[in-house]
């Protein structure tokens, strides 16, 4: 039967299929990221928390606007996204785990590759539909 939790499920997700829709790319096999043993306590670090994308960018492409979009990622080894609709935020929780600078996960997008990070970005690469996102840290909740 079909039940409005259920639709508005599907809602949300919509968003998200069409940033690969649009993206018109196929996508990029994924790879080994290694990561020096002593920088990974620093990407663990950088990864946890929230943050908003702010910019998409395919190869080859020109930088793109993509506002709405949050990560989060927590130290249980939950990410989570968060997606902001004309109907208000969409969440979908998911779990994932590190190998090297690759980031295993059990979404749509089953791994995404850090490519840089500091203590207020993040730059990812999503393998699945070949573009690069840039994100900038929130401020946690106190």
């Amino acid at each position: 039967m079909y039940t409005h939790q259920y639709a508005f499920g599907l809602f949300a997700l919509a968003p998200i299929a069409a940033l690969g829709i649009v993206a018109c790319v196929s996508a990029t096999p994924v790879t080994p990221a290694p990561i020096a043993a002593d920088q990974l306590p620093k990407l663990q670090a950088a990864l946890l928390g929230s943050c908003q994308v702010l910019h998409r960018k395919s190869p080859g492409g020109e930088m793109r606007d993509a506002r709405g979009l949050h990560f989060v990622f927590t130290s249980d080894g939950k990410f989570v996204w968060r997606m902001e609709t004309p109907f208000g935020m969409s969440k979908s929780a998911w779990t994932y785990q590190l190998d090297g600078r690759n980031i295993v996960n059990t979404s749509t997008y089953e791994t995404i590759r850090v490519d840089d990070y500091g203590s207020d970005t993040l730059e990812l690469f999503l393998y699945d539909i070949s573009e690069t996102y840039y994100c900038s840290k929130e401020p946690s909740a106190a």
